[in-house]
């Protein structure tokens, strides 16, 4: 045997040592509920999508997007944006260090009034149509509200099925969601949902082609036409997830609340106390570190730290 052989073969038995341990070490983190070593590990890749839309910049759109790259995530983030959306040099440099691309223009009404709640969908649409096979996994969201605390490719976000995130409480205590399902399904879908958990269509996550055959079921649907208007995706998504609609459709789905990664602080915040750990996340009540918080803009404590977190 060389002495170069000697080396090489020395060389890949450190390899082995090192790739060896580092799944160990992972697999013990796990195991013994380390969370936090959980939450900091990255598993997305280029082939994962982050749809944003935005009308306007802002501290909330900054925070989702440099909050989401501070956790490692590999992702693609596609930034939808209306033409009222206004682009300056330095968010272009803002833009260009988290490597977002932005698509312009996406406002386009076709007669009806502007609902960028909805109009979202329709672009989504458009451009998993034209990439569908550039692209795995797909993660919509909101865009002002939310910030990440570890990649959500990594564990909370599933290769087989959607998931959609179910806020702990019924329809029938929510007046804006009795209101919108009135107003899209009139008394009878009232009826038919009341006793349903909300399910939030500001967060819906899953495999690309699920996720196609989601939106093509959505907006295609009369509803769709007829019930146009601001915060009206929300009836509608419940409307079909609820009365079978969705699984008719061959479309698999599971429902996530509190503890599965995505974190709805309106609802998941108990008593109104928002809980940390030692290493200064946001935790839930069973003391899991969701990778993804929504609707913390509820919180003015939060806010506040954020901003001072993020330089913002």
């Amino acid at each position: 045997m060389t002495w170069c052989n000697f080396l090489l073969i020395y060389a890949n038995l450190l390899i082995a040592v090192f790739v060896g341990f580092h799944i160990f070490s992972i697999s013990e983190a796990y195991k013994s509920s380390n969370i936090y070593n959980i939450s900091q590990l990255v598993g997305s890749t280029n082939r994962d999508i982050v749809f944003f839309y935005a009308t306007q910049n802002g501290d909330g759109l900054m925070l989702s997007i440099a909050s989401l790259r501070q956790t490692g995530c590999r992702c693609r983030i596609i930034l939808f944006v209306s033409k009222m959306f206004e682009i300056t040099d330095s968010l272009v440099h803002f833009l260009t260090v988290n490597d977002v691309e932005i698509i312009t223009h996406c406002d386009e009404k076709k007669g009806r009034e502007y609902a960028p709640h909805m109009l979202r969908y329709e672009y989504e649409l458009v451009w998993l149509e034209n990439h569908i096979n550039e692209v795995d996994r797909i993660l919509h969201s909101d865009a002002f509200d939310v910030f990440f605390q570890g990649d959500p490719f990594t564990s909370s976000i599933d290769n087989s099925s959607l998931t959609f995130v179910v806020e702990p409480h019924c329809i029938r205590s929510c007046g804006w969601n009795i209101a919108w399902i009135n107003q899209c399904y009139g008394a009878g879908g009232v009826d038919r949902l009341r006793h349903h958990f909300i399910i939030c269509s500001g967060s819906i996550s899953g495999p690309a082609i699920q996720y196609l055959n989601l939106l093509k079921l959505m907006t295609s649907q009369p509803a769709w036409k007829s019930c146009w208007g601001t915060s009206l995706d929300q009836p509608i998504l419940n409307y079909l997830v609820w009365t079978g609609e969705v699984e008719k459709s061959q479309i698999q789905y599971k429902l996530t609340g509190c503890d599965g990664g995505f974190f709805t602080m309106q609802w998941c915040v108990v008593d109104k106390t928002v809980l940390m750990n030692e290493h200064n996340q946001i935790v839930s009540s069973f003391n899991t570190v969701p990778s993804y918080v929504h609707q913390y803009n509820r919180f003015p404590e939060i806010i506040k730290w954020l901003k001072e977190l993020y330089h913002l």
